[in-house]
């Protein structure tokens, strides 16, 4: 009954109950590793956000490159009109 009250676990160790014991011991492992999985998958989703942030700038970056490209091959476009988008 001690071993019951300081640990706060039914089984406290492989004489109370030995199969019990080895339930509770692989209950305790899984529990440990999945609480890793999900502490990993946190770090992910920060690093996933990043990227995608960045890659979200990159495709704005672009569109604004084609626009200016589009301008310039115009042929109509006046040679200072040229120069400040080459600038």
């Amino acid at each position: 009954m001690q071993k019951l009250i300081s640990t706060s676990y039914r089984v406290a160790d492989a004489k109370d109950d030995g199969g019990a014991f080895a339930v509770a011991q692989s209950i305790k492992d899984d529990t440990a590793a999945l609480t890793t999985v999900n502490e990993q998958l946190g770090g992910l989703r920060g690093l996933l956000d990043v990227s995608l942030t960045a890659l979200q700038q990159v495709s704005k970056t672009m569109i604004e490159i084609r626009s200016v490209l589009t301008r310039l091959s115009d042929g109509t476009l006046a040679d200072s009109a040229r120069d400040q988008y080459n600038q």
